[in-house]
């Protein structure tokens, strides 16, 4: 099969929706709620046809250099070479904030059961995920409820296959376990076994999946007597920090972060909390409002790369081995890869595994060397264009971009038609199914807060 561990011609069954099938009985203590934060507010109220414009307003037309010569229907890709500068990416937030925001959303909701026909109400929604970041996207319901995605010691995870990064054979990570087929070499898709599916819809966000395993089984290898629970807490308490110390910070600027946080960064158990204007909750009564999760997070589907460079040791194309001329140029496209595309070797579609020899450096899409970002204002969250240079090491997915091309990020490799609809127009429908205030509406609501919204 060359180097593809497993070819899965056809649609993969597991890939389906975003968010699935409800997994299990749930009890309140693995459950949130879905609630407006602004319930007094009208709810917004546009045509669905609106919307549908709207979002392909913001969508613009994937890089292509012209027709493949071996299949008309087709649209030969492209990406912007490594050594430019691309006047569409935000320089300033590397690109694995894209897929680390991923994973967080991913730990916060779950919401499974709303469909875009018709409008949700928010209250009978249930979050099927704690409204905290307690990495329970992670851990599952643990060891003595899901014990298929431990060992025997109840303590450690499962993982999957030895990872290398390119053809040098030396293990640098390990996939995430998955389930195999019967016989294993059936062809079959092979999802991953944890805590929750999402976390292994594309290849970035599996294997950041499987760092937090790893992360997880060296706390108890380096602690010998620790116990789950006691791991648990260390590995969340870092998550936490990281987010705190480095991802608010990066993505909403230090104005911000000291403005809602005026004694940020904090230190120690008695420092202060953040000043909250208008999510008011009680002691067990947290909720994710619907204004967050439908709407203000889903900036992040704008940071989406079109197209990605795993590691430095991968130079091919469709031939993994070697790039033709003209994949080199014009195309652009040597040793990287479509975020989604309907060719299998050429996408990081997830759902499946994935060749081993595409194991993540994650030095480029990350600072790792770098101490705790301190952005200097808000302008990291804007995304502008810029004129700035990176190297050719940093220039292939460091950087995210605005809504780029959601038609080539999707299906790259598209024919001539237009995809019916991008992640903008999904993004901006979905939203407008559960009722939020338009942000029109919202300074009002600041100058009168009673009877708009109640606090608990």
């Amino acid at each position: 099969m060359g180097y593809m561990d497993k070819a899965a011609p056809g649609k993969n069954p597991y890939a389906g929706a975003h968010g699935g099938g409800v997994r299990g009985d749930r009890t309140p203590i693995f459950e949130g709620r879905f609630r407006r934060m602004f319930e007094g507010l009208p709810a917004a109220n546009f045509e669905s046809d609106a919307l549908t414009e709207l979002g392909w307003a913001m969508t613009s037309d994937p890089e292509r250099v012209g027709k493949d010569p071996k299949n008309a229907d087709f649209m030969l890709p492209s990406a912007t070479p490594e050594t430019e500068a691309d006047g569409e990416e935000n320089t300033l937030i590397s690109a694995g904030y894209t897929y680390f925001g991923q994973f967080m959303d991913h730990d916060i909701t779950f919401d499974p059961v709303s469909v875009l026909q018709g409008r949700n109400d928010p209250n009978a929604l249930v979050d099927f995920r704690t409204p905290a970041l307690d990495l329970d996207c992670l851990y599952g319901r643990g060891p003595a409820d899901q014990p298929y995605m431990y060992e025997p010691d109840g303590k450690s995870f499962r993982l999957g296959r030895v990872l290398t990064q390119g053809f040098n054979n030396t293990p640098v990570a390990r996939d995430l376990p998955r389930f195999a087929g019967n016989p294993p070499d059936d062809n079959r898709p092979a999802p991953a076994l944890i805590g929750d599916k999402r976390n292994d819809e594309n290849v970035i966000v599996s294997q950041l999946q499987g760092l937090f395993l790893r992360f997880h089984n060296r706390v108890v290898r380096d602690n010998k007597d620790i116990s789950f629970e006691d791991a648990q807490r260390i590995v969340r308490w870092h998550y936490q920090w990281a987010i705190v110390h480095d991802f608010l910070p990066t993505i909403v600027g230090q104005a911000t972060m000291t403005k809602v946080w005026p004694q940020w960064p904090p230190t120690g158990a008695g420092g202060t909390l953040p000043t909250l204007k208008f999510y008011r909750v009680t002691e067990g009564e947290a909720y994710i409002p619907i204004e967050f999760s439908a709407a203000a997070y889903r900036f992040g589907h704008s940071m989406v790369r079109p197209i990605y460079r795993l590691n430095t040791q991968l130079v091919g194309g469709k031939d993994p081995k070697h790039a033709t001329p003209e994949e080199i140029d014009p195309q652009h496209i040597d040793g990287r890869f479509f975020i989604f595309a309907n060719v299998q070797e050429r996408g990081l579609n997830g759902f499946d595994s994935f060749p081993s020899q595409w194991a993540i450096d994650w030095s480029l899409f990350f600072n790792i060397d770098a101490q705790v970002p301190r952005p200097a204002s808000n302008a990291c969250n804007r995304h502008t264009r810029s004129t700035h240079h990176w190297s050719i090491r940093w220039a292939s997915c460091r950087s995210s971009p605005p809504i780029r091309s959601a038609r080539a990020a999707i299906w790259p490799y598209q024919r001539c038609s237009p995809l019916k609809r991008t992640r903008p127009v999904r993004a901006i429908s979905r939203s407008g199914t559960f009722g939020a205030a338009t942000a029109w509406d919202c300074p009002a609501a600041k100058r009168s807060p009673q009877p708009w919204t109640r606090f608990r």
